[in-house]
């Protein structure tokens, strides 16, 4: 049986990133916080986190966490069940999902959910491919995925399908590709993409155009909104997800460099317990995504 104030020291310095922001929010001095997790790595025999900055759980350390945190979930759905609605606390949960879900459909997915629980959510953005990779880590209790493959300890249910087209302004359009979308023009025209780990760009143009291309112009915009914003200013072409430009093709201020646009399906994977707040925010989830993803 592993002493869970340990356990929770642990969690707190990779939540936290540092032994000193860990120290300040479990109000105990950071000497305290690194001789918990010395007692637990000597319970153990293993070592836990590295000594790095940021501090990075071990396998172990994250096996670990995971069941810290899926430990303190239950408890806390049962501190609810005991105090009532009216009396309980607000509790936290933390999701990962993809920045264009993020900044399109998914507020509004959890909207009925927030509105009628009293529960604050904690969202860490990532890639699409990338966010399951939380999960299995025990960061996060639920995320949405393109990977319809379960996670070990979670299940997983399909939501629906992200449109995604490429698209410029047509003054962009006229200066760089007047002669045609193509290989060597591409090669010398600026594109935005989300960041280093964003595939959907070269996936299609590899499907659509056939064109495989290797080193070009790329700028990186972390931000749905913003990258929108930056096509407009006519300062390079790039893939948006239909539900932020539609309107902008239907009146002419974006073109399309294919009529193809690629479809992303996305799934919802959360923990396998019996926890009626992430019960009830799946339900949510599912039946508010039929509404607003395409299926």
């Amino acid at each position: 049986m592993y002493d869970y104030k340990l356990l929770e020291a642990l969690a707190m310095v990779c939540k936290e990133k540092g032994f000193d922001r860990a120290s300040d929010s479990l109000f105990i001095t950071q000497s305290a916080v690194s001789q918990r997790i010395k007692s637990l790595e000597e319970q153990t025999g293993q070592i836990l986190i590295t000594r790095t900055t940021p501090p990075v759980p071990t396998n172990m350390g994250i096996q670990l966490i995971k069941h810290y945190n899926q430990v303190r979930q239950l408890e806390i759905d049962l501190e609810n069940t005991e105090n009532g609605q009216d009396e309980k606390d607000f509790s936290s949960i933390s999701l990962a999902l993809n920045a264009d879900s993020l900044a399109s459909w998914f507020l509004d997915g959890i909207k009925p959910f927030l509105l009628k629980e009293k529960t604050v959510v904690n969202l860490v953005v990532d890639d699409q491919e990338e966010t399951s990779e939380l999960l299995r880590n025990g960061v996060v209790s639920g995320c949405i995925s393109s990977s319809k493959k379960p996670i070990q300890g979670c299940s997983v249910k399909y939501l629906g399908k992200m449109e995604y087209s490429m698209v410029c302004t047509p003054r962009f359009y006229k200066k760089w590709f007047n002669e045609g979308v193509t290989l060597e023009n591409l090669n010398k025209t600026p594109a935005v993409l989300y960041n280093s780990k964003d595939t959907l760009h070269f996936k299609f143009l590899k499907k659509y155009l056939h064109l495989s291309i290797g080193d070009i112009p790329v700028h990186y915009i972390p931000s749905s909104e913003k990258l929108l914003t930056f096509i407009e200013m006519d300062l390079a072409y790039g893939m948006l997800f239909l539900y932020q430009c539609r309107s902008l093709i239907e009146e002419g201020k974006l073109v399309e460099l294919s009529s193809k646009r690629l479809a992303v399906d996305l799934y919802w994977h959360h923990w396998n317990i019996n926890s009626a707040t992430i019960q009830a925010l799946t339900e949510v989830i599912i039946k508010r995504s039929g509404a607003l993803l395409s299926c």
